[in-house]
């Protein structure tokens, strides 16, 4: 004889069996020593759990919160940080009334809907990211890139430096002599401006007159203005004779009819004052004398005798000077060798 249930422990059941299968299923709850069942655990017991910090701890200045759907997210204040926090409001038993306590966890409310992303989607999200190489993307494009703006650099580089900053130059002859000697190597300087003017009784370095190209360095011996003559190998400069202890003369016989004398004959009488122009026969050793024109000046090498100077091409114009020198900073003899005591030592 089949038993009858009474419809209101049935429920929406409908049958005795049907109603136990369902309930088989639901997930059993925890009951306290009295048999009551325990409702399940919060997320305030959760967090009372895991743990919390109080909100002074942490400072003001560093985070951002931001209300989300009835929680609290924290950010960091420096756009540069990965990381992003939560707050949670978690209230404790043990707290009175009004005490509430924040829990900061890493992560994001949504974590539980990204544990398991779409392989696709990552790998269309991770191909649109990825850089797409280019043509010029390749090492030899690059060693070339490299390379060319190596040469170029160091070329302009040593352009530039040598025609305003510095320049090294070695002395082949001995017009300079005893001041400079063949076989010296020797910086001039172009910078500042002021070094490229000639100073009276300096070396300087100019553009020869005549030899496009071609540097020299002699002395000046006369700016613009100045009257020069020499007589007997010794030089006047206003009406005044000078002490010259960086020239070196030589007693040798200078002839009358020799070519640099007409040379210098055919530009000097345009210059030549206080003299009948038709008895005037200049010679190395005596000329003049001779005004200066204003935007010129004056050369002659310490080497007097052996020297190609302004005595024969004549005046050297004030924009034809480019440097000064400086110092040795090497000299070598080939019958002697290196000439060590003039290494390092500063030009006068």
């Amino acid at each position: 004889m089949a038993k009858h249930f009474p419809p209101t422990t049935l429920g929406a059941c409908g049958d005795r069996p049907t109603c136990l299968r369902q309930r088989a299923l639901r997930p059993q709850l925890k009951r306290d020593p009295l048999g009551r069942p325990t409702p399940p655990p919060s997320d305030d017991s959760k967090a009372a759990r895991l743990g919390c910090c109080p909100p002074q701890l942490i400072d003001p200045r560093a985070w951002t919160f931001v209300r989300r759907q009835g929680s609290f997210s924290v950010r960091p204040g420096h756009p540069s940080h990965a990381v992003r926090c939560f707050v949670v409001l978690a209230g404790r038993p043990s707290c009175s009334a009004g005490c509430s306590f924040l829990l900061v966890r890493s992560g994001d409310p949504a974590d539980g809907r990204r544990r398991n992303p779409d392989p696709r989607r990552s790998s269309r999200s991770s191909n649109r990211s990825a850089y797409q190489l280019q043509p010029f993307n390749r090492s030899y494009v690059y060693v070339a890139f490299f390379v060319l703006v190596g040469l170029v650099w160091q070329r302009g580089s040593y352009l530039f430096w040598k025609a305003y900053v510095a320049e090294p130059f070695r002395i082949p002859s001995a017009a300079g002599e005893p001041t400079l000697l063949v076989g010296d190597y020797i910086y001039v300087v172009k910078f500042p401006a002021s070094a490229r003017r000639p100073r009276l009784d300096s070396l300087v370095v100019f553009r020869s007159p005549e030899q496009s190209g071609l540097q020299v360095i002699k002395r000046a011996v006369g700016l613009p203005g100045d009257t020069l003559s020499m007589r007997n190998g010794l030089l006047y400069r206003n009406g005044r004779q000078l002490s010259e202890p960086h020239a070196r003369r030589h007693d040798l016989p200078i002839r009358s009819d020799d070519q640099y004398v007409s040379q210098m004959r055919a530009w000097q009488m345009a210059h030549l004052v206080g003299l009948d122009p038709a008895r005037y026969v200049p010679t190395t050793r005596d000329w003049g004398p001779l005004v200066v024109p204003p935007d010129s000046f004056f050369a002659l090498g310490d080497n007097r005798d052996e020297s190609y100077d302004s005595r024969f091409y004549g005046f050297v114009p004030l924009t034809n000077a480019s440097a000064r020198p400086r110092l040795i900073y090497f000299s070598y003899d080939s019958s002697s060798g290196t000439r060590w005591e003039r290494v390092a030592q500063r030009i006068r």
